[in-house]
């Protein structure tokens, strides 16, 4: 395959990344790589943003794109000022349940996200101190959601959806939100095009003979609501991670107003890192839970789940209530999503419980080290 760098260079863009590198193989992404870990221990510095600077001074005469990859936040939670919050007046979101460990993590990432907040204060400065922020594309985004039950490692909302911000002040009014549904893969076409590229012309392979699936959001920039694609896609496994279940795919599809998700192994027990028995966070939600029916059911659902779950995101921003439970009434929405997510694997070449038997003969180097977890039996 080829990447974001061999466009932009083809373009005339000088390339970088600086931070976290966690892409390969490497010719594939020929990045001027300009220093920092891929890990953070918490200890000395991370990653050196002078260093950024000086790489978009060194040549004012060519355009640049430089990805700043921070590794926060991202456990352990190891930077920050955590004084700067009180565990006891945050506010718990109603997907999780009330503990004092969830309350302290919370610290701990809150305290990372603001660490990160001010690598990203530093970097808005080093683009106004280069003289041409009207300009210049700056744009953050995050990655998956935190690692608590139902974020990180899953297929909800809280896992999958992610911030989303762009400054661009010649061509983007401040203040301004857009609904437009998109995904990561859109996002180089988009870039692509913001440079004067024609983003229907890319290729995703070396001989390009496979265009490339993402489509341009740069409509949305100008605050337009011409849509981009009608339904987003999930995908999800735990054959190979840390700690995983042996295999427990899901895949998923939302439009605006609905999200199937597909648990293609729903007869045996989802694990993860912090859902694995004794371990917390997860074992201390099913203990909190157990004197309110409701939210102990829910806290349940993160290991044992039916094979789909439908609900309205509109309404139901932390998907809390599951539209097929004893229930006819949303059978027709929850077929046509499902067609619809067979077409898409279909075009992805994705066979589902097949595919994810054959995920570990895909490895290379240090991810055989990762054992999915096998409960005892």
């Amino acid at each position: 395959t080829i990447s974001i760098v061999q466009h932009f260079k083809e373009l005339g863009y000088r390339v970088a990344l600086i931070g976290k590198q966690h892409y390969a193989p490497e010719e594939s992404f020929p990045f001027e790589y300009l220093g920092g870990r891929n890990s953070d221990d918490g200890k000395g510095q991370d990653i050196c943003l002078d260093d950024a600077e000086a790489y978009l001074n060194a040549d004012k005469s060519t355009p640049y794109l430089l990805i700043v990859a921070t590794n926060q936040p991202h456990g352990p939670w190891n930077r920050g000022n955590q004084e700067q919050y009180n565990a006891d007046s945050l506010t718990i979101a109603p997907y999780m349940v009330d503990t004092e460990y969830t309350r302290e993590q919370l610290v701990n990432y809150y305290a990372e996200i603001s660490y990160a907040d001010s690598l990203v204060g530093y970097c808005m400065d080093m683009v106004e101190r280069r003289g041409n922020k009207d300009n210049t594309l700056f744009m953050f985004t995050s990655e998956q959601g935190a690692s608590f039950p139902f974020g990180k490692w899953t297929c909800y909302n809280t896992g999958l959806k992610t911030a989303f911000i762009a400054r661009w002040p010649e061509k983007i009014k401040a203040g301004t939100r857009t609904s437009v549904l998109s995904q990561y893969i859109d996002v180089v076409p988009t870039l692509y095009e913001v440079a004067g590229g024609d983003p229907t012309s890319l290729k995703g392979n070396m001989d390009k003979t496979h265009p490339l699936d993402g489509k341009s959001f740069y409509s949305a920039f100008s605050g337009e609501s011409s849509e981009v694609r009608e339904y987003a896609f999930g995908v999800h496994t735990t054959r190979g991670i840390n700690n995983g279940s042996e295999n427990y795919p899901v895949r998923s599809i939302q439009n605006k107003e609905f999200k199937l998700l597909w648990n293609l192994n729903y007869k045996e027990s989802f694990y993860c890192a912090g859902s694995r028995p004794g371990k917390e966070p997860y074992e201390g939600w099913l203990k909190a839970s157990k004197g309110n029916p409701e939210q102990h059911k829910h806290a349940m659902l993160y290991r044992i789940r039916p094979e789909f779950e439908l609900y309205n995101i509109k309404n139901d921003l932390f998907e809390l209530k599951n539209l097929l439970e004893g229930s006819e009434d949303y059978s027709q929405i929850k077929n046509e999503l499902f067609e619809e997510l067979n077409i898409w694997m279909n075009d992805q070449n994705d066979r589902g419980l097949e595919t994810e038997r054959k995920a570990l003969t895909r490895f290379k180097g240090d991810s055989l080290k990762w054992k999915a977890y096998q409960p005892q039996k």
